[in-house]
């Protein structure tokens, strides 16, 4: 108990010093949450409250020591998702799930909008945005290297098969952090200019990720990894190593068939059960297309507006209880029908967008190569989050897709920031070339 304190209170110190270090309570929420639930305090307040609320006291914190302009934070992609939010709770009147439908405008309301705001805030110049890359790195290590040192099994009902986790949390969310760590390593090893050691570690770890991914036999996380992967190779195609881009792919094809491999039958059976038969994968696939077809056949009945927030869990199952179409597409328009499709398509396009004008402002500003790594970083990690969002969790379970959102447009502010300066560089650069001879050094009527 003593000792907790005591690390809490240098926590909080070092948070004081650099405030993006509080995300490390965020990223963790569901691993350390089983441990600190021992102490009694954690047993009144939820640790996941906690948590926002420590994020929302460190970005206004943030803010305070040194003002962004407002355009910056509440741009358009912050502006479509206060009107989704809006949305949910409007659509609260005419839902049949008052209980869950509450809870869920709630939850996305408050802790989806501290998820977003949070690294736009955090993330205001090149150096905080570094710490924050590091510190999900270091949490999806940490979390990866744990999985495997004290997995945790759960034994699955049907069939001998098992699920690794950490410190009790579920295997989703201990794949979806070594998928994070995962793909920053493989941009990092493909990229030019990386150190050799850098590049040695990358391969180790990513080869490490993978194994941590497949022992919790997460099929999304396994499958939405290997696409980024290939995204990242196209992305980063212009500052990418010619001699690392093959290498990459063999060096993943070899850890996945030497995993499966050499690991025993009933910890990749979830995975690996995909592809052994016609039957196999029908059924694999079925889990989640009944939903989707559920879904798309009767949002027509309420094209418009939608059958009304949480109302899912009432038409598919009987009950007011959470569930979802494990689709973030299908379910807005399920629940908030057309209006509420639109609204999504527009945010998610709007980050898009700004990964783009981020890598092109980069390459046309020749700012340096730090920096268009950090840019497809972010792309990345959201592009990943994205993937996962389509086949797992709601809305309020994809707080971190909208993490990863706030991380885009955070990285998207600093070229914009970068690209002006260099202009100003430019520019100063040339005028004082052109009045070089001047006995008095005078550019634009100031000395120099």
């Amino acid at each position: 108990m003593i000792v907790t304190i005591i690390l809490l209170i240098i926590f909080a110190v070092a948070v004081i010093k650099y405030p993006p270090l509080v995300l490390l309570l965020y990223l963790t929420t569901t691993f350390v949450k089983a441990t600190l639930l021992r102490l009694s305090i954690f047993q009144l307040v939820d640790y996941t409250i906690v948590c926002a609320v420590l994020t929302i006291i460190a970005a206004v914190y943030s803010y305070l020591r040194q003002r962004q302009p407002l355009r910056d934070i509440f741009g358009l992609p912050m502006l479509l998702y206060l009107s989704i939010s809006m949305l949910l709770f409007f659509s609260l009147s005419y839902t049949s799930a008052p209980n869950y439908g509450l809870r869920k405008s709630v939850s996305f309301a408050t802790f989806g909008f501290v998820a977003f705001i949070a690294p736009i805030v955090f993330g205001k110049d090149l150096k905080n945005f570094k710490l924050m890359i590091w510190i999900i790195l270091i949490s999806g290590v940490v979390i990866g290297v744990g999985t495997l040192i004290a997995p945790h099994a759960a034994v699955l009902p049907l069939g001998a098969r098992s699920r690794s986790t950490f410190l009790e949390s579920n295997p989703l969310s201990t794949a979806n952090s070594a998928a994070w760590s995962a793909i920053i390593f493989f941009v990092f090893m493909i990229i030019k200019n990386t150190s050799i050691r850098l590049r040695n570690i990358s391969i180790a770890m990513i080869a490490l990720m993978i194994v941590v991914i497949i022992i919790t036999a997460s099929r999304g996380p396994f499958i939405g990894l290997f696409l980024v992967f290939i995204a990242a190779l196209f992305a980063c195609r212009r500052y990418a190593s010619k001699a690392w881009r093959p290498l990459a792919i063999i060096l993943v094809f070899f850890a996945v068939t030497g995993t499966i491999a050499l690991m025993p039958e009933q910890a990749t059976a979830r995975i690996t059960g995909m592809w052994k038969s016609k039957y196999d994968t029908k059924r694999a696939t079925q889990a989640r297309t009944v939903l989707f077809a559920y879904a798309f056949s009767h949002w027509i009945e309420n094209p418009v507006l939608g059958h009304g927030v949480g109302q899912w869990g009432v038409d598919y199952l009987g009950v007011d209880e959470r569930a979802y179409p494990h689709n973030i597409f299908l379910e807005l328009l399920y629940e908030q029908g057309i209006v509420g499709l639109v609204l999504g398509i527009a945010i998610f396009w709007s980050i898009f967008n700004r990964w783009r004008r981020a890598s092109s402002r980069v390459i046309d500003y020749g700012l340096n190569l730090e920096l268009f790594s950090m840019v497809h970083i972010a792309g990345l990690l959201f592009f990943y989050n994205l993937i996962v969002a389509m086949k797992s969790g709601d809305l309020t379970d994809n707080r971190l897709l909208f993490f990863c959102a706030g991380l885009v447009v955070a990285i998207y502010n600093v070229v914009q920031k970068e690209s002006e300066a260099a202009v100003f560089e430019g520019y100063y650069f040339e005028e004082y070339q052109l009045t070089e001879d001047n006995d008095f050094g005078i550019v634009n009527g100031y000395h120099v």
